[in-house]
C-alpha cells in the first residue's frame, strides 16, 4: 500500500533560482548529501527522460521524469534500485517496494520567495528514510538557493 508524505519549505529565492538549485547537477550534491554524502545526478532533465541518482559508491536509483514544468513542477517515478556494482535491481523485495515511488516537487512564488512542497508517494518500507532525509535536504536546498539568489559580497566584488 502506498502512503503519501509531504515536506514543505519557504525559500528566500525566486522559483527560477530554486529550480536551478534542484535541477543543476553542479548544485545537486550540495543538498542531496542529506540522502548520501557525495550524491550525484545524471541524465536528461526533460519529460520522459531518465535520471540516475547515485552515491560515490555507485548505489542509487533510476527515475523517469513524468512531468516537467519549469520553474513550477517536477514529477518523477522511480524505476529501479542501482546496486553498488552498477547493476539495476527491479526484482528483489526491496526493489519491488521502491519501484513506483513517486516524487512531486511543486514550486510556488510567495511574498518572500518560493514555497517548495515535496510530495512523496511510497510504501511504508521507505518512510523512515524519507522522514529522516527530506527535512535535512530541504534545509540544505534553502541554503543553496538563497546563496544563488544573493551571491556573497566576496563573489560580487571579484
Amino acid at each position: 500500500m502506498m502512503i503519501q508524505l509531504s515536506y514543505t519549505v519557504t525559500i528566500g529565492a525566486m522559483p527560477p533560482t530554486v529550480w536551478r538549485a534542484i535541477t543543476d547537477p553542479a548544485h545537486f550534491p550540495d543538498w542531496a548529501r542529506a540522502f548520501a554524502e557525495g550524491s550525484e545526478v545524471s541524465g536528461s532533465w526533460e519529460e520522459g527522460g531518465e535520471l540516475r541518482f547515485t552515491s560515490p559508491y555507485g548505489s542509487g536509483t533510476r527515475a523517469r521524469i513524468d512531468l516537467l514544468q519549469p520553474p513550477a513542477r517536477i514529477e518523477t517515478t522511480h524505476l529501479a534500485i542501482i546496486q553498488p556494482d552498477g547493476v539495476e535491481d527491479t526484482e528483489s523485495e526491496a526493489a519491488q517496494d521502491w519501484i513506483s515511488t513517486r516524487e512531486i516537487y511543486t514550486l510556488e512564488p510567495v511574498k518572500d520567495g518560493t514555497s517548495l512542497v515535496v510530495t512523496v508517494k511510497t510504501t511504508g518500507a521507505y518512510l523512515g528514510m524519507f522522514d529522516g532525509a527530506w527535512p535535512k535536504a530541504l534545509a540544505l536546498l534553502r541554503e543553496v538557493a538563497e546563496g544563488l539568489e544573493r551571491p556573497s559580497e566576496a563573489n560580487a566584488s571579484s
